[in-house]
Formats: C-alpha cells, structure tokens, sequence
C-alpha cells in the first residue's frame, strides 16, 4: 500500500474484430435464445463474441451483467458444464490435492460442491472441478477489476485505484494471501490489528509480486470507484472475500492496464 513515483501505462492496441449495429444485435438476440433454450454454455460464447468486439456502452454493461448471470450457473455452481468436468474421490485424494491439480484453491471446490467443509469427501464421490487457474485485469480507466477463466470472462467488480497514478501498469503473480491482515502504515507507524474496524485493508490481502501493493478491502467503501488509494488495488470487502476464494498464489495472474 505504499504510493510508488506515477507512471504511465502503455498503449494498447485494439485486437476488436469490427461488428455493425444489426450483426451485434443479432448475436445477441441469438445469445439470449440460446439461453432461454438452456444451452448456457452457447449463449455465453456468443455473448464473449460480442465482448470481443469491443462496443462500448451500453453493449458493455449490458454484457457484463449477462456473462455473470451466465456463470452464475456455469461455473459457480454444481452443475456440469463447459469448462468444468467431473471428478471421481480416489482413495488417498484430499480436496486440497484436487484443487493444486486444477489450479484453483480448494475452498472453491467446497463452495461449487455444495461441501460442508474441506474434509468432507469421499472415495467414490463425485466432484465438479474447473481447471485454472482464475486470473484477473485491472482497467484503472475504468475502475473495475475483470475476473478471467482461461479464455472467457467470468465476473466484474469495481475497485479504487491509486490516488495520482500510483497503480503501476504490468502484469504480476499473486504470491501470497492473508486473511484479517495486521497492518503499519509506513507514515505514521500506527498499526492496525487485524479485524480493526478501521483497518485499511479490511478482511483481507492479496499480494503480487511487486514490493508493498496487491489487492485488499477497505474501510471506506465510499471510495470505491475512484483514485483513492496509495497504489493497492482496493475492493469492496464482500467482493475481495470471493476473490480471495478464487486466486491461487504462483499461479493467478494479476493485469494491471
């Protein structure tokens, strides 16, 4: 969370594949007929079609609510589906040791599994896997955090950036993870305990490997939305509870744009 001296992203170049007014319209009529239709998985390759080619708004949005909805159903929960495959308990599996396998963490198996706890399979039984890792980009112009599997977008979530510029641009590993945090602010020294109602960092830290930054809550919610922090990636703290759940260290990948 330290400010770091401002810099300036590089420019990107657009890779959208150009897409008319009555074309959009109708992939996305074919998209939500897909859906209606149950095909969930068809309706979301066509809605990332649509993402792909970069509309602006509203088609962002509008797209953004639709490939949540979608993977609401298709990822986050115990349904089989495009992306995902069934995995049979073997003697000697743990849940954890499944969950290295695919590249995810495994309170996310607990949680698309409908598990109790952790320690709750066994031999025989059979569990929804999705192979990771999950992955995210940061667009600080946009203030929103996209929350990536593989290919396909899952998920989108707003955040604070840096106050003047001090979100450095690049991509990063998360190299660790910590639930309630402690936390010294370097100017002053005060140290906040962790679960401190005014701890900065609120529930938890996601850190990448660039020195003093990563992604955590806040306890200032009202800054969400806006260049409000030293340089952290900030989020509301029921959102960065559910990605804490999906990043896995030296595997997920953090994009800042």
């Amino acid at each position: 969370v330290h400010a770091a001296p401002a810099v300036s992203a590089p420019v990107k170049k657009s890779t959208a594949t150009p897409l008319a007014a009555e074309a959009a319209e109708k992939l996305w009529q074919e998209a939500l007929a897909e859906e209606k239709e149950g095909r969930l998985a068809a309706s979301r390759t066509l809605a990332m079609k649509l993402w792909q080619a970069e509309l602006g708004e509203p088609w962002t949005s509008r797209l953004l609510e639709k490939l949540e909805n979608l993977n609401q159903s298709i990822v986050f929960s115990s349904l089989p589906g495009a992306g995902s495959r069934i995995v049979p308990v073997k003697a000697g599996d743990t849940l954890d040791r499944i969950a290295n396998k695919c590249k995810v963490p495994y309170p996310f198996l607990v949680k698309v599994n409908g598990l109790p706890d952790a320690g709750t399979i066994r031999v025989g039984q059979d569990l929804k896997v999705v192979d990771g890792p999950f992955r995210v980009q940061v667009e600080r112009k946009e203030y929103r955090l996209l929350l990536w599997l593989g290919d396909t977008l899952v998920k989108s979530y707003p955040v604070a950036i840096g106050l003047n510029n001090t979100t450095p641009p690049g991509k990063y590993v998360v190299t660790n993870r910590t639930r309630d945090p402690e936390w010294t602010d370097p100017q002053t020294g005060k140290v906040f305990a962790p679960k401190a109602p005014d701890n900065p960092l609120g529930p938890c830290w996601i850190g990448i490997n660039r020195p003093h930054y990563g992604i955590h809550g806040t306890n200032d919610e009202a800054s969400i939305g806006k260049a409000a922090s030293r340089g952290c990636i900030r989020m509301k703290n029921q959102d960065v509870l559910e990605l804490f759940d999906l990043l896995l260290p030296k595997e997920s990948t953090v994009e800042i744009l």
